[in-house]
């Protein structure tokens, strides 16, 4: 696998991260650290981002990027998006073991010859980890919500064509920007894909609510199809149906995921993150806004299962399949089932 991170030359042992372009998306290593001994890190965090991008899509930015010719700027801005995320994933991955050996005698740290270097405190320590992986999220979901913005240019037929992209979607969501409209997901593709389960999840319950053959019906209808000309009061019907079932359903999956996930509360949305080196995730006060934030999804949740309700039973002449196989006239729901640890909210 080719590096997005290149030496002028053919690499030696005396090469050095200097030699390399690696300073320009993390400033802050030093020049005269061998290029061997960080080029490990670098080859691991490109996998983990190729994960997200695809393997083709990945070769596609390196030819780019080997190719002499100027990249169209569009594919410059994500290039560089990636090259700072895999060059701050790659100090992540890196600070453990940069001073550690294994040796025969087991480990050992080193130190620099001349006894000039220090160790850091631990505190700055665990300080630049998060910063890292911080900025790492950070700068993959950047990337990520650009080249879903702009899916359908032709410089991204490759990453449209792979699993990384077609494989993360239902029915009611097919983009993290579609699932913004109704959580705060801080633009964040990892977080969307992350809850993609505990939307399907939420799909089943949508389903026990409605019925079957009523919510696949709905499923069937043309969702985010341009509206007709004239608009017909079937489509009315079934636009403002399909917006209330994606608020429940997304706060349906908070209330199923964000138990079982690693996720950071911030700006009244979440994040999801896979490490949690030097975030204070067990603080009791996150732990209180984490409670809190699953105790308004799941109300939010009760509330658009009333008005879905109430909406299929106002609208029995467009929703004729809800009308003759799930309506009742006592269909009102009472409690809402959640994870065994969450607890659920009865209303009486």
């Amino acid at each position: 696998m080719k590096l997005l991170f290149t030496l002028p030359g053919s690499e030696t042992k005396e090469s050095t991260v200097g030699d390399s372009n690696f300073q320009e998306h993390y400033p802050s290593v030093n020049r005269s650290m061998n290029w061997r001994a960080m080029k490990p890190y670098i080859r691991q965090a490109t996998e983990d981002v190729i994960v997200y991008i695809s393997a083709k899509f990945y070769d596609k930015i390196e030819a780019d990027y080997s190719d002499p010719a100027p990249s169209i700027p569009e594919m410059l801005a994500i290039r560089e998006k990636l090259q700072d995320a895999i060059a701050y994933r790659a100090i992540y991955k890196a600070a453990p073991h940069l001073n550690v050996t294994i040796a025969d005698m087991g480990v050992q740290q080193t130190s620099s010859e001349n006894a000039t270097s220090q160790p850091v405190t631990q505190w700055r320590y665990k300080a630049l980890r998060k910063e890292a992986i911080s900025e790492y999220y950070s700068k993959l979901d950047q990337a990520l919500y650009q080249m879903e913005q702009h899916i359908d240019e032709p410089y991204l037929a490759d990453f449209k064509a792979s699993d990384a992209y077609k494989a993360h979607t239902t029915a009611f969501f097919r983009t993290t920007a579609v699932l913004s409209k109704y959580i705060n997901v801080q633009r964040s593709r990892r977080t969307y894909i992350a809850m993609l389960p505990h939307l399907r999840r939420a799909e089943k319950d949508l389903r026990a609510i409605m019925c079957g053959p009523a919510f696949e019906e709905m499923k069937a209808y043309k969702i985010d199809a341009p509206a007709p000309d004239p608009v017909t009061v079937e489509h009315k019907g079934f636009e403002h149906l399909v917006d209330m079932c994606r608020h429940y359903l997304a706060n349906q999956a908070l209330v199923l995921g964000v138990p079982r996930l690693r996720v950071l509360v911030e700006d009244d949305g979440i994040k999801v993150v896979t490490e949690t080196d030097g975030f204070d995730s067990k603080n009791p006060a996150n732990k209180d806004m984490i409670r809190d934030f699953i105790s308004r999804a799941q109300e939010d949740a009760y509330t658009y299962q009333k008005e879905i309700l109430a909406h299929l039973s106002m609208n029995l002449d467009v929703f004729t399949t809800y009308r003759d196989h799930g309506h009742t006239e006592s269909r009102v729901p009472g409690v809402i089932s959640s994870p065994g640890d969450v607890g659920g909210i009865g209303i009486f």
